[in-house]
């Protein structure tokens, strides 16, 4: 008595149920929040003046009122460099001003200064927002810290360092 043969598969409807599959995997990443908020642009790699060479620094090209950290280096948790080149914090500045939060807990939450790395001020004065990390899912080591008189911090490193930004977003 010999078995059965196997029926073939129709390369057509095996091309569908993966693309089925796919696409019910990223509804349910989309609706569980599990997929990384849109990643801040990356730094130019030429200046207006062509491909960047060794003696000069990379420039971004910006606009008038754009706030920019020139020549970071950001790590992921492991130490491993992530990101290196300048950081325009434009869009995070105007999504805090406009009162939006991110999804992740503890965007724009207290931050208690526990490092000191900060002058020192009353419980509650200091809130913490987060800054995407291009590359990361999730919300990676850049933070904003905003103090209650307007005072602007950004660390780059989880609270490590911070570059103090005047009132205006400027370095």
């Amino acid at each position: 008595m010999s078995s059965p043969r196997p029926a073939k598969l129709n390369p057509q409807v095996v091309r569908l149920a993966v693309f089925l599959i796919v696409l019910a995997v990223g509804y349910v990443a989309a609706r569980n929040g599990w997929l990384p908020e849109r990643a801040a642009p990356r730094a130019p790699t030429t200046t207006e003046t062509g491909p960047l060479t060794p003696e000069q620094p990379p420039q971004a090209v910006t606009e008038p009122g754009d706030v920019v950290v020139p020549r970071m280096t950001i790590r992921n948790e492991q130490g491993d460099v992530v990101y290196r080149g300048d950081v325009e914090l434009t869009n995070t500045l105007a999504r805090i001003a406009a009162g939006k939060r991110m999804r992740y807990s503890h965007d724009g939450s207290e931050f208690q200064n526990r490092e000191r790395r900060l002058p020192q001020r009353p419980a509650g004065y200091y809130r913490e927002w987060v800054h995407p990390t291009p590359g990361l899912s999730g919300p990676g080591p850049q933070r904003v810290v905003t103090g209650s008189d307007g005072e602007i911090y950004y660390t780059p490193d989880h609270y490590q360092t911070f570059e103090r930004l005047d009132d205006n977003g400027k370095k």
